[in-house]
């Protein structure tokens, strides 16, 4: 006959319990617990951050991505075009177009369904010394992928939307090369260069976004950040031409990668 009466069992056993869920709870407190697994995001999710348009002309601004190409070559050393880099190109154009991106606060602009633009069809666009001098790799199929990405998006012909990119990449060299020639080799912040560049072209700070990227394990300064692209901000005519500077704040671009402070290299 057991010496506990059905309620101290019960009670024992309540205990138990108890005591195993307090102990699930304190363990799990601590971080020891089992990880559980995320919900997969929604296919409808997944679908609107990476929303395109298909139709030429709708966007809002465009953004002027242009390179710093000796730290773009320091992290792609086999482009060809960092096998031609040299110290008087680069201290003369310091800014190199990457491309001129029609774009939308709240959507991705890509791939508008134009066709592939030859080699042919870009020299007889542009004036090919010109675009190889402000967009090295161009004849290596630079162009080519910019177009079939983004100037298929402009609504503008080869001629006018490689014309608009060139010349403002052009015009920004005017303005930015002497600082940053003065900065190369050297660390700055975002601070110091837009207060600098509103001196040179008022408007052209705010109109501005840096992209930094740690520098690669075999440099001797591996991790720190550098300067890769500048990025401006600009509006668009009913043309769809550039129209002229535009805050960067206004359409939620932002720094990226730079922390307080950064370098620009040096070729």
């Amino acid at each position: 006959m057991s010496r506990h009466s059905p309620s101290r069992r019960r009670q024992k056993s309540i205990a138990v319990l108890l005591g195993g869920a307090i102990a699930v709870w304190i363990v799990n407190w601590l971080g020891f617990g089992p990880t559980q697994t995320p919900k997969p995001t929604p296919k409808s999710e997944q679908a609107a951050s990476v929303r395109t348009t298909k139709q030429a002309g709708a966007f809002d601004f465009y953004l002027l991505a242009l390179s710093l190409a000796p730290a773009f070559c320091e992290l792609e050393p086999s482009k060809k075009q960092c096998q031609r880099l040299n110290v008087l190109a680069n201290t003369q154009t310091p800014l190199t177009l990457h491309g001129l991106w029609p774009d939308k606060t709240s959507a991705r602009i890509a791939h508008c369904g134009a066709e592939s633009l030859s080699l042919k069809q870009l020299k007889a666009a542009i004036n090919p010394a010109r675009i190889e001098r402000l967009m090295p790799g161009a004849a290596d199929g630079l162009a080519a992928y910019q177009w079939r990405k983004h100037g298929s998006c402009s609504g503008l012909t080869p001629a006018n939307y490689f014309g608009e990119a060139l010349d403002w990449t052009e015009r920004l060299n005017g303005v930015l090369a002497s600082v940053l020639a003065a900065g190369t080799g050297k660390t700055t912040s975002a601070d110091g260069l837009r207060s600098v560049a509103n001196q040179l072209m008022p408007g052209l700070g705010a109109a501005m976004s840096f992209h930094c990227k740690a520098r690669p394990r075999r440099s001797s300064q591996s991790g720190s950040p550098m300067l890769v692209e500048l990025r401006i901000c600009l509006s668009k005519t009913p043309e769809q031409r550039i129209g002229g500077l535009r805050e960067c704040a206004e359409v939620d671009r932002i720094d990226q990668g730079c922390g307080q402070r950064f370098s620009i290299d040096e070729v």
